[in-house]
């Protein structure tokens, strides 16, 4: 095996690139010149690599190298939780936010397909280019025979005790002035909350508080706090928690987004 790739981080250390040359029994680290808390990494021969990550300041580039890791230049503004690269040409990236992206000229561009669905995505994998699978949060699995350009998924079941409400992804994700979060009641509640909270965990604005009727809802946040105070940059969390009329226990369903200034 000529090599192998792997990248992470620490709360000590971050932008973490390792190499190996004998199987494994020892690695080499490499560095990309930055402080990326890296996610994946796809290498299809021995000069030519991919990484991404997440940037707190600039959001989640997609890095390439063709010098097998001495240097790296960024390529893609956007997240990828897992990657996988067939050639120097075709790759898809997915993340958290239920994206799938796709890349016909190694990376230069990139291309957002359809998943239809609002999970969280945290695998992909193809073994030609017309078939692949992303898998994720809650069972989630898609399968494709067209490269991604169509996809065949599982449909949730709305009569499931879990499936009471679906909190769908927002959109734009990531976003800039505003977004917009839909939810979709399934039965009658008693009480409803949406908060947004930092990646702290702090709640810094509730998003509405109250009733709502069987079927889809929309909100907007704009970016600002409880005061109307615009908060900076980074990642945070819309969360829904809901009682029921019917006594059911009380669910809740948290979503990532990205916010970039």
């Amino acid at each position: 095996m000529a090599g192998l790739w792997g990248g992470g981080g620490s709360a000590l250390e971050t932008g973490i690139i390792l190499h190996t040359t004998d199987g494994g029994q020892t690695w080499i680290a490499q560095r990309q010149g930055s402080e990326l808390e890296l996610d994946a990494v796809a290498f299809v021969d021995t000069l030519y690599g991919w990484a991404a990550g997440y940037d707190p300041q600039t959001g989640a580039p997609i890095i390439h190298t063709t010098n097998g890791g001495i240097t790296w230049q960024g390529q893609f503004n956007a997240n990828g939780d897992d990657m996988v690269f067939l050639d120097r040409q075709t790759g898809w990236t997915v993340d958290l936010f239920g994206l799938i992206n796709h890349t016909s000229d190694g990376g230069a561009t990139w291309e957002m397909q359809p998943s239809y669905t609002t999970r969280i995505f945290s695998g992909v994998d193809f073994i030609d280019h017309q078939t692949g699978w992303v898998v994720g949060w809650q069972g989630a699995i898609l399968h494709t025979t067209s490269g991604g350009v169509t996809s065949i998924r599982n449909t949730p079941d709305r009569t499931a005790p879990f499936n009471s409400f679906i909190l769908h992804a927002n959109y734009p994700n990531p976003f800039n002035l505003s977004t917009t979060i839909r939810l979709e009641m399934l039965k009658p509640i008693q009480q409803l909350r949406m908060d947004i909270y930092d990646i702290l965990g702090r709640r810094i604005r509730t998003l509405f508080k109250g009733r709502l009727p069987v079927g889809m809802h929309e909100f907007s946040w704009d970016g600002t706090d409880s005061v109307g105070r615009t908060v900076s940059s980074g990642i945070y969390f819309y969360q829904v928690s809901v009682d029921f009329s019917d006594g059911a226990k009380k669910q809740t369903q948290t979503q990532k987004m990205l916010l970039l200034k």
